[in-house]
């Protein structure tokens, strides 16, 4: 029933956030297409979901999806609908193309021409941002800052940002004091991050102890996560603080999650924080990575990532952490459009003295991760 060439704004449940969202949506008219290796006929549909991005779709005339396909950095990705039959053949890796992996990390890398030295002790960096084409994923704060913001032609966004790196205020508030009223909504207990759970409690009781100081304790967490996950690139979806919980295992999302629930049980306001990181060590080259780390209420918003995390070492995330989205494990999603077609170049950075040997060599092991 849609008309062709006319775009249409509907709306959609979208499983990655668990909310409903606003879809564009222009049927381009019937047609004939090679999507992973197969061929489809049905009607061709032009889609922008506001969360993840553009998308073609080929439909029946039920409106039953037969193929899509997507970009997300250098990637192309192909979903096909196919018998059952062939699902299974597909799974057990006997049809073309079936067992070929792709490079996840490497493929949504977003390269930049100047390197920068010991970037996990950069404390300012300044970047320009191009690609982004949604003012919301330009996010300012206490430690990251946009100049003026202008339009290209293509719709897309530019922008100077300059990142600070922020550590904790030196008057901080008691551990348990209560926060200002929009910050205590990162102390709730949600579908994703279940800090009320016992296990949490528990958990946030042997890490914490008597500590009344929210950054002294919000580091113990950082580091007690850091020894308690194992590294895994190759992960399914999204997942929950508590599934994480109770398989510490993933990518820096699920480092994430299982930070976020454990603080917030410990009483510490904590979001998600998902963006780009410069991690040369786990790309071999110069590039930013698609990433997510934390942020912790200590009087301020103070960024802190687990995944990096050097024992010892107590110290805010540095400023090549550039965020694009926050909130809970659900802020994953978002950025997905970010990174689509995210440009970025290095302007100037400044590495603030020499890592110690021994950090050093811990950094370069874990930033893999």
């Amino acid at each position: 029933a849609m008309p062709t060439g006319e775009p249409v704004t509907l709306h959609a449940f979208e499983p990655f956030s668990l909310e409903i969202q606003p879809v564009s949506m222009t049927n381009v008219g019937s047609e004939r297409a090679e999507v992973a290796g197969r061929t489809v006929e049905g009607w061709r549909l032009e889609v922008d979901s506001e969360m993840l991005g553009p998308s073609t779709n080929w439909v029946d005339d039920e409106g039953l999806i037969l193929g899509t396909r997507y970009t997300v950095g250098e990637l192309v990705f192909e979903i096909v609908r196919v018998p059952a039959e062939d699902a299974v053949q597909f799974e057990s890796g006997e049809l073309p193309g079936s067992a070929d992996a792709p490079d996840l990390i490497g493929g949504t890398a977003v390269r930049v021409d100047t390197a920068i030295p010991h970037p996990r002790q950069c404390r300012e960096l300044t970047a320009r941002v191009r690609g982004v084409d949604r003012r919301r994923l330009l996010i300012d704060d206490r430690r990251q800052h946009y100049g003026p913001v202008k339009e290209t032609p293509d719709g897309g966004l530019v922008a100077t940002l300059t990142v600070r790196a922020q550590g904790p205020p030196d008057e901080r508030p008691a551990l348990g004091s209560e926060p200002p009223g929009d910050v205590t909504v990162f102390l709730e207990s949600t579908a994703t991050i279940q800090a009320d759970d016992p296990r949490f409690i528990a958990v946030a009781e042997e890490v914490v102890g008597h500590e009344t100081d929210p950054w002294v304790a919000a580091w113990s967490i950082a580091e007690w996560v850091d020894a308690t996950m194992t590294a895994d690139l190759n992960e399914p979806l999204l997942r929950s603080a508590l599934e994480v919980l109770e398989d510490p295992s993933g990518a820096c999302r699920s480092y994430a999650a299982l930070y976020c629930g454990v603080a917030r049980a410990a009483g510490i306001p904590c979001r998600v924080a998902v963006g780009a990181v410069y991690a040369p060590e786990a790309l071999g080259t110069s590039a930013f990575a698609f990433h997510a780390w934390n942020e912790v209420w200590v009087g301020e918003w103070v960024a802190i990532d687990a995944t990096l995390a050097v024992p010892g070492y107590p110290q805010p995330a540095d400023a090549t952490h550039i965020k694009f989205t926050q909130g809970d494990v659900r802020a994953f999603a978002p950025a997905a459009r970010v990174i689509r077609s995210l440009d970025l170049e290095v302007l100037d950075a400044d590495t603030m003295g020499e890592a110690e040997e021994g950090a050093e060599a811990k950094q370069g092991e874990v930033v893999t991760r």
